[in-house]
């Protein structure tokens, strides 16, 4: 459990790190053409209780998907992890530009891209201290 707990708490830290990037590089632009091509149906940023709530929730599945699928080498938690998170955003992506007009398709790959190259930092991350703690 002290693993679980650590590794979820290790791909948390990964993962705030990247919203903390991810924001000012890429984002940032794209939810303010957002924002003011639909400003009754985007916000904006996500209010902070409902990204740590997201950031908690994603951290512990990462690392009991990790743990269950056996994550013994940097390179298996590479793999794991971006086929996670890029599955994870392709779905959410495919879904937002089949029902709403809020994201084109340069979007939704670009997306999905930098969310499997982050899955597999985090899948690093999380395989590190499994090993660790192991």
């Amino acid at each position: 459990m002290k693993k679980l707990l650590l590794t979820a708490l290790a791909v948390g830290v990964t993962n705030m790190a990247f919203f903390a990037l991810g924001g000012p590089l890429y984002y940032n632009a794209a939810v303010e053409a957002q924002k003011s091509s639909f400003p009754d149906a985007v916000k904006g940023y996500p209010e902070a209780s409902f990204a740590l709530i997201m950031i908690v929730a994603l951290s512990v599945l990462f690392a009991l998907a990790l743990d269950h699928f056996k994550a013994d080498s940097i390179r298996k938690g590479i793999q794991y992890g971006a086929s996670i998170m890029g599955g994870l955003f392709l779905v959410m992506n495919m879904q937002m530009l089949g029902m709403y007009n809020l994201i084109d398709l340069n979007f939704a790959i670009t997306d999905t891209i930098i969310s499997a190259v982050m899955g597999g930092i985090m899948g690093a991350v999380a395989v590190s201290v499994m090993r660790r703690m192991a």
